[in-house]
């Protein structure tokens, strides 16, 4: 990884985002919005003086591409947001730890949640 393609620099430690991280926590739990081969059969019955005349049947498939969980993509959103509009300088010989004291609050929780779920990784 080249100096130019570092996302973020922190207590002294070099930090990029991980897609593939991002797009793990994005995947629903619900085994309805995964990726699948969905078969759709509709009918069309004809009544002519109270009886059947005809009834036709269409049956169509298709692949359903996968689904993402939409509260989860805007929280990450907004932590990346919080994260990568934070622009005070530093001690960068303080480390993270203590480096994190002197950041606000949104900073803190954005910083921490995504280090704990994969998606901010040191180099």
């Amino acid at each position: 990884m080249e100096e130019e393609d570092i996302i973020l620099e922190f207590g002294g430690v070099a930090y990029y985002i991980d897609f593939n991280g991002i797009d793990n926590m994005l995947k629903s739990d619900d085994p309805d919005l995964e990726s699948k081969d969905v078969e759709e059969t509709e009918s069309e019955t004809t009544y002519i003086n109270g009886g059947v005349e005809k009834t036709i049947v269409k049956t169509k498939g298709y692949h359903k591409s996968r689904e993402i969980d939409l509260s989860r993509y805007e929280t990450y959103r907004t932590l990346l947001e919080i994260l990568l509009t934070y622009n005070e300088e530093d001690d960068a010989s303080l480390g993270v730890e203590r480096g994190l004291l002197k950041t606000p609050l949104p900073f803190k929780i954005a910083f921490n949640t995504l280090v704990k779920y994969g998606i901010l990784k040191s180099l």
